[in-house]
């Protein structure tokens, strides 16, 4: 009987949007599967698609073959077919926008159409169309000078041509329209690793005989022996502490060999100490026995875990992940912010080594893939990330935890503006998983829902050790205003920061803006400067004197001129992070401020580098918009101060109060 496949054509189009039916050619049939991806003919093209479904029958009667399978296994499980298909209805969003985002990017091939000019085609053919037809003359010209074959896209902007003339060429015979296949952005990493070429007892022979008159190569030889793992010759030279030619004496004398090894790329390849779990409170206590109950029973409940900042949150998450591994079964942990991922990451890691992958999107491609790759072949248990961690490919999911749960950057505003916190609840129905939604300010709908009976709550009331919570002075800057203070720093704040400067502990000061003025306004007409694509208003940065879009990324230098009047009358307005790091540097010249926000942390490893910075204490002053304000902690902090508190109550959202208020509980729990 003939099988076909639904498939899914990776066109990001609504008018493609739908499964088409391809035949299953016998000779395939044995190995296709639902994830699979294929190469299948769709019009005059060829393209990739996704198989969402094998089935008997067809409701068309002229159906094209498969051509080809593209992986061995199948990239998506049927468990993330399914999640696809529920995913693109849940968010009304394209299906292959859904697929693109469950897999790690640049694992994606695309096919590119190009061009390849006829061999028996030379110079004068080319001359003798110059004048009855001289766009094809064009296109051949430029064919001919760019080797034979261009691409399809690059002849219709060098020719300035239309595709008729292409068609028309290839109906004559001049050319052939092709296409072919790019390979994936990322591959899979090799080095090249050494190991001995000859039996132990042999090589602890040769190190006794050659150690007086060959101690350098003796050196690398016992290195060898004694390592658990290969290593690449370079390193091998630096253990032993001598050069790479000592190395290659050695694999000349056939003592050492060198071959070529798969390697992943690990994004956190630095070691953490080992860590025992602590001795829970009554409060966690009480929290891990409900949540591991539930692991027991595989009863896929949701608890809402509602702690005091500092309450150990932490704690009762990898003591239940513990749990989970002892029960042969996987974990995720989600977290707001790709700031915390760091220390989140050396924490689990401490407690559980390798079996902690990392996804989020500031990694590169290569790591990624890699971690994605240890997630399918089940070398990682645990997987700890941002929002599209929630996609982790595992197979015995046994826990999902989202740390922060309130937080808005769950959601994605991007197609396919999924929810983390949605996909998580449907992969632990699937699952039967626990879910446990951390959070010191949970969501208004989680309380709700906690209140209700329809998640199960659990309390700690107390930070750990009972440490107090820290006090919290409000200043009003009006009154300030009245004493004679023009500055954005109040009397009191200032006071407080010279204190911990003097007895040397740390502090965060928190602006929920970045840039250095959050306006540029002409005191002439009136005008605001806005981004030409998006009507935003223009953010002023100090450091290259431009203006920025922070919405769209669109830039451009400050102008000297009003743009509606031409007046010189353009003025700067409003306070961001740039000038609040000026004005700390005039007021405390001796203080070791950081800057942390969008505009420092753009390269990679910026966020860990800026936090170890502060960890380590060669900074006094950690500076940042709410990237700063959440999970962190730092033991010295001992002030946290937040610049113009009440802004963010005026923005025209109804969750204005509510974000408002999680914001400065979530900073005000970061001192003490």
């Amino acid at each position: 009987m003939e099988k076909y496949a639904e498939v899914i054509v990776d066109i990001p189009s609504q008018a493609v949007d739908r499964p088409f039916h391809y035949l299953v050619p016998p000779a395939l049939e044995p190995n296709l599967q639902p994830g699979h991806r294929v190469i299948v003919p769709f019009g005059a093209r060829k393209l990739v698609g996704y198989v969402m479904g094998i089935v008997d029958k067809s409701p068309v009667d002229e159906v094209k073959p498969i051509l080809k399978i593209l992986d061995e296994e199948p990239l998506l499980t049927r468990e993330m077919v399914d999640l696809a298909l529920w995913l693109a209805q849940h968010t009304y969003s394209r299906l292959v926008d859904v697929l693109r985002c469950l897999l790690p990017p640049g694992i994606h091939i695309k096919s590119e159409k190009y061009v390849e000019i006829a061999p028996e085609y030379g110079t004068r053919c080319i001359n003798e169309l110059k004048e009855r037809a001289p766009k094809q003359e064009a296109v051949l010209r430029y064919l001919k000078e760019a080797g034979g074959e261009a691409l399809w896209d690059d002849i219709l902007d060098a020719a300035e041509c239309g595709a008729a003339v292409i068609n028309a060429l290839a109906e004559k015979g001049y050319v052939t329209i092709k296409y072919r296949w790019t390979s994936p952005a990322v591959k899979k990493k090799r080095v090249q690793v050494c190991r001995l070429n000859v039996s132990t007892g042999d090589a602890a022979a040769w190190v006794e005989a050659n150690r007086r008159k060959a101690p350098k190569q003796a050196e690398v030889i016992s290195c060898l022996m004694v390592m658990e793992k290969p290593c690449t010759a370079s390193n091998l030279a630096a253990k032993a502490g001598t050069t790479l030619g000592t190395v290659r004496a050695l694999e000349e004398k056939g003592l050492i060999k060198r071959y070529w090894q798969e390697v992943y790329r690990d994004p956190y390849g630095e070691g953490a100490a080992a860590s025992k779990p602590l001795t829970p409170n009554p409060a966690q206590r009480n929290a891990l026995e409900e949540i591991k109950e539930a692991l027991d029973r595989e009863s896929p409940d949701v608890f809402l875990l509602r702690g005091v900042t500092g309450s150990g949150k932490t704690e009762v998450y990898l003591q239940a992940i513990g749990r989970v591994l002892e029960l042969g079964k996987q974990a995720i942990v989600l977290v707001p912010e790709i700031s915390l991922t760091p220390q989140t990451v050396r924490r689990f890691k401490a407690r559980f080594g390798d079996r902690v992958a990392v996804l989020h999107s500031a990694l590169s491609a290569g790591e990624r893939f890699d971690e994605w790759r240890r997630i399918r072949s089940g070398d990682a248990d645990i997987v700890v990330g941002a929002r599209s961690a929630v996609f982790a490919p595992f197979t015995r999911l046994g826990l999902i935890v989202i740390d922060e749960e309130h937080e808005q950057s769950y959601k994605q505003e991007e197609m396919p503006r999924y929810h983390a916190k949605d996909v998580a609840l449907w992969r632990a129905s699937r699952h039967r998983a626990v879910v446990v939604l951390g959070s010191a300010t949970p969501a208004v709908e989680s309380t709700y829902l906690a209140e209700t009976g329809a998640y199960r709550q659990l309390l700690l009331p107390e930070r750990i050790e009972t440490r107090p919570l820290p006090p919290v002075e409000i200043v009003d800057m009006r009154v300030e205003l009245k004493r004679g203070n023009r500055t954005i720093l109040s009397g009191r704040l200032r006071e407080a920061i010279g204190q911990r400067l003097q007895k040397r502990e740390q502090m965060i000061i928190l602006l929920n803006r970045r840039g250095y003025a959050t306006c540029v306004l002409c005191r002439e007409c009136g005008h605001v400067l806005q981004c030409k694509n998006c009507r935003v208003t223009l953010t002023y940065h100090e450091p290259d004197k431009s203006v920025r879009c922070h919405y769209c990324g669109w830039q451009m230098p400050l102008p000297r001129l009003c743009p509606e009047c031409r007046s010189q009358l353009l003025r700067r307005f409003g306070v961001g992070t740039q000038r609040v790091e000026e004005v700390l540097v005039r007021e405390f010249p001796g203080a070791r401020i950081l800057r942390m926000d969008m505009d420092t942390t753009r390269r990679k490893g910026s966020h860990r580098a800026i936090l170890t910075t502060f960890e380590q204490g060669k900074a006094d002053i950690l500076l940042g918009t709410q990237m700063i304000a959440k999970g962190l902690d730092f033991p010295s902090v001992t002030l946290v101060g937040v610049i113009t508190a009440d802004t963010a109550l005026n923005i025209p959202d109804f969750r204005a109060g509510e974000r408002t208020f999680q914001l400065l509980t979530q900073v005000a729990g970061r001192a003490g």
